[in-house]
Order: C-alpha cells, then sequence, then structure tokens
C-alpha cells in the first residue's frame, strides 16, 4: 500500500512496470497433507539433504530461515514449511511462467507427500 501511496498510480502499471525490468514472476501455494508427526521429519531432512536439482533444475542454494527453501537456476524456487496447526506442508512456489510452476509443484508433490 506504501508503493501504491507513493506511486499515485494504478497498481497494475507499477507492476507492469516491474515486470519489464525484472522479467515476469509467477507464484503458487500449496497444502501437501501429510501425518502431523511427520511434518517436522520432512522438512529436516529436505534440510539435511536437499535435492541437487529440482525438476530439470539445478538447486544453487538452499536458506533454512523459516521453513527451507530451494533456489534455482533461473531464480525459480520452493518454499517448505510445516503449518503449526494442521496435518499440512505448506509449500510456495515461484518461477518465471506457468509451466515453470506446473514443474515445481510437480517436484513438491512427488518428493514430499
Amino acid at each position: 500500500m506504501e508503493l501504491f501511496a507513493h506511486e499515485e498510480r494504478p497498481l497494475t502499471d507499477v507492476l507492469a512496470d516491474l515486470e519489464a525490468e525484472v522479467g515476469p514472476r509467477r507464484s503458487r501455494r500449496l497444502d501437501l497433507e501429510v501425518p502431523a508427526d511427520r511434518k517436522a521429519a520432512i522438512v529436516e531432512a529436505l534440510a539435511a539433504e536437499p535435492p541437487s536439482h529440482v525438476g530439470d533444475w539445478a538447486v544453487r542454494e538452499v536458506r533454512t530461515i523459516d521453513g527451507v527453501k530451494l533456489v534455482t537456476e533461473g531464480d525459480r524456487w520452493v518454499l517448505v514449511r510445516p503449518s503449526g496447526t494442521e496435518p499440512l506442508l505448506r509449500v510456495y512456489l515461484e518461477a518465471e511462467n506457468d509451466e515453470g510452476l506446473a514443474a515445481l509443484a510437480q517436484f513438491a508433490e512427488e518428493h514430499l507427500s
């Protein structure tokens, strides 16, 4: 809201300028059902032994602040966090297009459920 107030122009214009500068980004959240007693173990295992690839992309960075974030080539990423109240893993995805999101989602569903 601060950016919107500062820019004094439609948010769609601000977002279009940002996309022109850094390229398109798409995001999505998945909720993967897992037994409550396995949530923490899945996240800990992912942090301890992260995969070398997510889909076809090499993992170039692993961040373990507030979950486990796997950053791949092309600045695509997957962030995995256990829900504090439900038997779920919250999985946040970001890629440059819908096809990239689909590939990240497929990885998450195959490797984290």
